[in-house]
């Protein structure tokens, strides 16, 4: 099988087999060389000289229709086109700035440039400003006011400057701002301003600064809503408090605490919270009064709009002392309360009160601090019903027993305490009935007599009703039913006059009931009388037992 010399095609010889692949083969190759010949076109040619790359990248370097022109080294100078860069200068102008004046400043004498004072002084003077000079004196007519439009007439005065104050335009200033900048004598109105007596509205100050110059200034500051009025002063740059100034009462928020409240003045609360004073309502009014105009040191009065009651305390370097009741009426305390937790100065109804004293009952507690400290305490407690007085103190949070200071009891005497006058009779039932409030040995006194002359009748004296074992004027009656040595006994039908005494003592309040003694024989009594003195028995005196 012999190949081409240029292309290598296959070329099979006459003892070859034929294969249609040697062909196809043959096709491809040619096809691919043909396709990286050039396309002859008419009326070109090829020529003995090579077309290098270098030559053909200088002729892409060429625009098309270059040529070999040569600039003359000379032309019009109006072909040259000028911009804000390149400008021409003619002759005339040259000659014109040749003839400005030098860089210096000028002088009365000599042109030259505007000094940096001149121009500073220029610009001081007004447009159209002239050399006119004021007249020492002219006529009142001339004279106007900007905000008024007119003159004040009038010879006062003080009469004249009030007027004037009255005409000053009121300026709004900027809502928040810092009031202790106002400082020039003017007015103005400031809502919710920094360093303002009071917060939530608008505040009209009037402000009236020094004659001379230095810093001190007054302040006084109106409410919007109502007459309240505040005034402080700036003392060589330093301000006072607000000093509440108008004496109106104001009516604070449900809810507000009495231990926040420093600002002086008059308040009304109908729902105060905070450290409220023992047995106040939070219906209050309350006074608070600074102590040389300071928050840490002042004083609040309360007083209760439903008692009438009456507290103060005091702020002492920020702290809150302990509310006295400094009036004398009497809290009516719920008999819930122990009289432990009663600790408080003041005075107390107790009625079935926890820990009160044994033996009492409705009465009138009196409470005393030493120095008000809440564990150094004296309760005194007096019974209603009769004089017996009983005290006990608290010593560092611990309280001692109740004692009683004296009892009041009775001796028998001719001292009438009850008279029932009355005449009434039975056979062996109660006749006369009486209540005593005190203890001791009473005198019974009165007349007597029976229904039927030559009967035995005579009394004796039921005690608390206890019929079954009874205390009577003598000794005690038998299981027998014997008559008492010293009971009144009479078998006239005339009333005659009767007088006995207790033997025993009976305790107080008790019931006294006066009794027929015979069944069967009608005793009538009148005019009777319980009789008797009181004495004392004082548990804290020393006594001697032997002499």
């Amino acid at each position: 099988m012999q190949t081409t010399g240029n292309l290598g095609l296959r070329k099979p010889e006459g003892t070859d087999v034929v294969d249609i692949a040697d062909f196809n083969g043959n096709a491809d190759i040619i096809d691919t060389a043909i396709a990286g010949k050039v396309d002859k076109e008419a009326g070109k040619g090829l020529s003995a000289n090579d077309f290098t790359s270098a030559e053909k990248t200088k002729l892409a370097g060429v625009s098309a229709g270059a040529n070999t022109y040569v600039h003359p080294s000379t032309h019009p100078a109006s072909i040259i086109v000028q911009d804000a860069s390149s400008r021409f200068v003619t002759d005339t102008e040259k000659a014109t700035w040749n003839a400005k004046a030098s860089t210096a400043a000028a002088t009365t004498t000599t042109a030259g440039l505007q000094s940096a004072a001149d121009k500073t002084k220029l610009d001081g003077i007004a447009t159209g400003a002239n050399n006119y000079t004021h007249p020492s004196s002219h006529a009142a007519s001339m004279i106007t006011i900007a905000d008024a439009g007119s003159v004040i007439a009038g010879t006062n005065v003080e009469t004249a400057l009030q007027e004037i104050a009255g005409r000053v335009k009121t300026q709004q200033k900027t809502d928040g701002m810092n009031v202790n900048t106002l400082t020039a004598t003017g007015r103005y109105t400031v809502y919710n301003g920094i360093n303002a007596p009071m917060q939530g509205g608008v505040i009209y100050y009037d402000v009236i600064d020094s004659f001379d110059g230095s810093p001190y200034c007054t302040q006084v500051a109106r409410w919007y809503a109502d007459n309240r009025i505040w005034s402080r002063v700036n003392i060589n740059g330093t301000w006072t408090s607000w000093t509440h100034i108008s004496n109106e009462t104001v009516l604070l928020a449900n809810g507000t605490s009495l231990d926040t409240l420093t600002t002086p003045g008059n308040y009304s609360i109908y729902s105060a919270t905070g450290t409220l004073p023992f047995g106040s309502s939070a219906n209050i009014t309350i006074q608070v009064v600074p102590f040389d105009n300071s928050t840490t040191y002042l004083a609040q009065t309360v007083i209760d709009f439903v008692s009438n009651r009456r507290w103060a305390r005091n702020r002492v370097n920020g702290n809150w002392t302990n509310w006295i009741q400094y009036g004398n009426e009497a809290f009516y305390l719920a008999n819930t309360l122990d009289l432990n937790t009663i600790t408080i100065t003041g005075n107390y109804v107790s009625e079935g009160n926890t820990n009160r004293p044994t033996g009492s009952s409705f009465g009138h507690l009196m409470v005393s601090r030493f120095e008000e400290n809440p564990v150094w305490i004296t309760q005194t407690y007096r019974d209603f019903y009769n004089t017996r007085t009983w005290e006990r103190r608290c010593i560092n949070g611990i309280w001692s027993a109740w004692g009683e200071l004296h009892t009041t009891t009775i001796t028998p005497s001719d001292t009438v305490i009850m008279t029932a006058n009355t005449e009434r009779s039975g056979a062996g039932s109660t006749l006369k009935s009486f209540n005593v409030k005190y203890g001791g040995r009473y005198r019974i006194k009165g007349e007597m007599r029976v229904a039927t002359a030559g009967n035995t009748g005579g009394i004796l004296a039921w005690i608390n009703a206890a019929a079954t074992n009874p205390i009577f004027m003598g000794s005690m009656l038998s299981q027998a039913n014997a008559l008492p040595n010293n009971s009144p006994l009479t078998t006239s039908a005339s009333y005659v006059v009767f007088s006995v005494d207790f033997e025993v003592a009976i305790p107080p309040n008790s019931s006294i009931s006066i009794a027929a003694i015979q069944n069967n024989v009608q005793t009538f009594i009148r005019n009777v009388t319980i009789c008797g003195s009181e004495s004392y028995v004082n548990n804290g005196v020393n006594t001697i037992v032997n002499n």
